[in-house]
């Protein structure tokens, strides 16, 4: 999906357009302007803060000081005015989020959102239809019958015993990992997604814990929740669970674990990798 990294390109013809609709898919917000152009706003690292007079009533996204300092602050990137005295800021100090300006017929056209399955948030989302779905698809995981219109598109490979037993072994896993913090597995990137950064890893974390550095996207093994929903994603066979990690890529545990100390500290890391060590041609991709 071809997001441009800023609106600097299309802020003039933006600029004074009324917000008519917001609707959500997945991980992306969908902002229908008045003219007939939608906003696909993936936030990823990004926040959205609410501003209204001398009061903060909303502040959500990914947790940084900047939601708690004066708006704009040093990392707002574009700002919605509402009716009265109150602002929409969107915020992304890391500069990883992602706003795509899309026609109506784009919107509706785009191969990215006919492949998602229906908005858990929305109406269309029943009780029903959800334990139809998991048991026409009784050996994808949870992940996918969740995020995919057809989870056999989802290169599925997990089974489990039941859709049921499935249900609730998922959410006990996610929230014991997530509470506890200790985890003897996460998931590397290694060394094919150097120069390559597919981002279909990132659109299926629950949690944004892929982040992308100067030549290749990282795991941040502190953010990893071990649901494994990004290995069948990666085109070009990247992703792997630390302990099935390939010797010669050992390097990349590190690798990924450097980015609690930053981007320059992983770019560094991945300079001196490529520095010894030439990369091959992978076909079509680099």
């Amino acid at each position: 999906m071809p997001w441009q990294p800023s609106l600097a390109a299309s802020a003039a013809g933006l600029r004074g357009h009324r917000l008519r609709s917001v609707d959500r898919r997945r991980k992306l917000l969908v902002l229908g302007l008045a003219g007939g152009s939608h906003l696909l706003v993936h936030p990823m690292t990004g926040e959205l803060v609410v501003v209204d007079g001398a009061r903060t009533p909303f502040a959500g996204g990914h947790p940084s000081r900047s939601m708690l300092e004066p708006m704009p602050s040093s990392t707002t990137r574009v700002v919605f005015r509402l009716d009265g005295d109150r602002a929409l800021y969107f915020n992304d100090g890391r500069k990883f989020s992602r706003i795509r300006v899309v026609s109506g017929q784009e919107l509706a056209d785009d191969a990215f959102l006919a492949r998602l399955g229906p908005e858990p948030l929305g109406d269309e989302f029943a009780h029903d239809g959800f334990r139809t779905r998991l048991a026409r698809h009784a050996r994808a995981p949870i992940k996918a019958v969740l995020a995919y219109a057809s989870p056999d598109a989802a290169r599925t490979s997990v089974h489990a015993a039941s859709a049921e037993s499935r249900l609730h072994c998922f959410f006990w896993c996610i929230t014991v990992q997530t509470l506890s913090r200790r985890r003897a597995v996460t998931y590397v990137i290694g060394e094919p997604c150097i120069d390559v950064k597919d981002r279909s890893c990132v659109d299926v974390c629950p949690v944004d814990c892929i982040h992308e550095v100067g030549r290749m996207l990282v795991i941040d093994p502190e953010e990893c929740i071990d649901c494994g929903a990004c290995e069948p994603e990666c085109p070009v066979e990247a992703i792997f669970p630390e302990d099935a990690l390939p010797q010669k890529w050992h390097e990349f545990t590190a690798i990924n674990a450097a980015f609690g100390g930053g981007v320059d500290a992983v770019d560094g890391m991945v300079a001196d990798y490529c520095s010894r060590n030439e990369l091959p041609a992978i076909e079509g991709q680099r």
